[in-house]
């Protein structure tokens, strides 16, 4: 018999999550974020110091969030709410290791150089044969190479030297020497260090005054 009663259930009360359950997220983006400039910092041939330091920072504000996140966990055990899943905390943590790592084994730079190396390559071909170990050729810049941004280009003999951007107290860049790093090299007067990335390729770098 229809007694025209409505006995549907009430609807369920809408579930506002605590302000914790938004904590974790935030941080961990910021953390991802932070860990893509590291490595991005880490692709330069000596590092880039300007994306380290805006990887420095957001790291640090990640470690602000996550110590927010926990005080904030630690209300919501009293007030018998959700705290912060475990599983933000260790992947922010895996995320952070895992950029150590590829930083350490320079991961970022090996990958970078690989996708590189052919513009480089390209611009070494252009070189002119038989130059004076003593002469030097201008071989134009600024320009892009592959994903590397070169301030200018010289031939030196037979080396042919890259300026990169990067370094704060020191200049930088990759070369191509044909007599290896027993040859030495000179760049605007000061003797530059060589670093071995393979073949006849290498990183080098003077200190500047």
């Amino acid at each position: 018999m229809d007694l025209g009663l409505d006995l549907a259930p009430p609807p369920a009360p809408e579930v506002v999550a605590p302000a914790s359950a938004l904590v974790p997220k935030a941080a961990l983006a910021v953390t991802l974020a932070g860990c893509a400039m590291v490595l991005w910092a880490a692709s330069a041939p000596f590092g880039d110091i300007g994306w380290y330091l805006m990887g420095g920072l957001f790291l640090a504000a990640a470690g602000l969030v996550w110590s927010a996140g926990v005080v904030l966990a630690i209300v919501d055990v009293f007030r018998d709410r959700p705290t912060v899943p475990m599983r933000w905390i260790v992947g922010a943590m895996a995320a952070v290791v895992l950029t150590v790592a590829l930083v350490w084994f320079r991961v970022p730079f090996s990958m970078r150089w690989a996708d590189s190396r052919a513009e480089f390559a390209a611009v070494v071909a252009e070189a002119e044969p038989g130059l004076a170990a003593a002469e030097e050729r201008d071989m134009g810049g600024p320009r892009r190479l592959g994903t590397y941004d070169v301030s200018w280009v010289r031939q030196q003999g037979e080396a042919v030297v890259f300026g990169t951007d990067g370094g704060l107290f020191r200049d930088e860049g990759i070369a191509y020497v044909p007599d290896g790093s027993d040859r030495g090299l000179e760049v605007d007067g000061f003797e530059a260090e060589l670093t071995s990335i393979g073949g006849r390729w290498y990183l080098w770098s003077t200190l500047t005054d």
